[in-house]
């Protein structure tokens, strides 16, 4: 294995495109940088451009058929569509900087040190905004109501629920890090529950869904895979029992249920009457009137006359990708997800004696699973949520490279 050189060591280039991808992550998701966010990735995607030139040969990113074949689809799926400058521009912010994103953190994260140094400034912006959220909540006292309607800490709930997933995801990589010292491994195990908090502020269900889900990869992968029989029948049992707290979760917006049977009968009751049926009963029908061209990219929005409010798009990725593009957009959506967790899944596989390794392509894995099962209710896979999630596994997989090719 090729071992990296020392940080001091790393040519200027190189150092200057780690400093600007990790402001690019600082600024990522704050309120009110646009600016500052669009400036830094650009110069990242430059200086990524520029290292690539010096180097003398194009270092490509994995899946890249798959991903060039979603960047076609989407330019030819905007000709169905009424207002062409919009859809261009939905593509350029939804799929084509995403996909950038993607390369540039792959190709300049280059083993475990540079995912430290760009997981650093990560979770303090993450620990900003989450402490930010305490104070609001705790201090100010607002209520839920009124921070959503703010707009300033939340947004929209679903994005803000992946921002703080995804840095106790990044927090338990890092912490699995040889090079990382006790301090900053113990700060980001700490760091952990605090971020898981912020679902609970954005009493978003599908949230406390995906905390469970990540604590079971986790579990399943770091302790059961790799013991005996009784670890796993252990492990058979905790899947019995997500199984069957899954749908009261689901009906629940905060955590104080019960579980007594006529709580059950009711969460049960208000499963059957979610809204969410509605809207994906009004999007289906959609993309069964238009499934070969669908509406043209960016143009998901709906008229579902039963909904309360008419108009609203699908909650679902797929769904959105099957009103957008037809059914041919969700069929390739599913194959680059499948793929990358196919490809995680195998690079897992592959690092079993590495332990830093092994901890950051599992939180990789975690992550997009996650990220996932968070667009099956709703469809975050746009401008910086969508943006973030691709750098950050571009980072994992860059990382995950020693595995395999150096």
């Amino acid at each position: 294995m090729e071992h990296l050189p020392r940080a001091e060591a790393r040519p200027l280039l190189e150092r200057a495109a780690l400093y600007s991808m990790g402001v690019y992550l600082f600024v990522l998701n704050l309120p009110r940088v646009a600016s500052l966010r669009e400036a830094s990735f650009l110069i990242s995607a430059a200086l990524a451009a520029a290292y690539m030139w010096k180097m003398g040969r194009v270092a490509w990113p994995p899946m890249r058929l798959l991903l060039l074949m979603w960047l076609a689809f989407a330019f030819l799926s905007v000709i169905p569509g009424s207002d062409l400058p919009f859809s261009i521009s939905e593509v350029k912010k939804d799929v084509v900087y995403p996909l950038m994103a993607f390369w540039v953190f792959y190709v300049m994260t280059k083993g475990e040190r540079d995912f430290l140094s760009l997981s650093i400034p990560f979770l303090i912006s993450a620990a900003l905004v989450s402490l930010a959220s305490f104070y609001a909540y705790f201090v100010l006292g607002l209520g839920f109501e009124e921070l959503v309607d703010s707009g300033y800490l939340y947004g929209k709930r679903a994005y803000y629920s992946f921002f703080m997933l995804s840095a106790a995801i990044v927090a338990i990589g890092l912490a699995g890090c040889g090079s990382a010292g006790r301090r900053l491994k113990t700060l980001a195990i700490a760091l952990v529950p605090v971020f898981c908090t912020g679902v609970y502020f954005a009493r978003l269900r599908v949230g406390y869904l995906a905390i469970i889900m990540a604590a079971f990869l986790f579990f399943i992968y770091g302790k059961v895979l790799r013991q005996g029989l009784k670890r796993r029948i252990l492990a058979g049992a905790v899947a019995a029992s997500i199984l069957v707290t899954l749908p009261l979760l689901a009906t629940y917006r905060d955590l104080d249920f019960g579980l007594d049977i006529e709580s059950m009968k009711t969460s049960f009751e208000r499963i059957r009457t979610e809204e969410r049926w509605i809207i994906w009963e009004g999007a289906v029908k959609e993309i069964s009137s238009n499934p070969v061209f669908g509406r043209g990219f960016g143009n998901k929005e709906i008229y579902v006359p039963d909904f309360r409010l008419g108009y609203v798009y699908p909650h679902n990725i797929l769904l959105s990708y099957g009103v957008m593009t037809g059914v041919a957009g969700i069929v390739l959506l599913m194959l680059i997800f499948g793929k990358l967790c196919w490809m995680m899944h195998a690079k897992v596989g592959q690092c079993a004696s590495n332990s830093a390794q092994f901890s950051i392509i599992l939180a990789g894995l975690v992550l997009t699973s996650v990220f996932f099962l968070l667009n099956m209710t709703e469809d975050i896979m746009t401008r910086h949520t969508g943006q973030l999630f691709w750098a950050l596994t571009g980072m994992f997989l860059g990382a995950g490279r020693e595995v395999d090719d150096r």
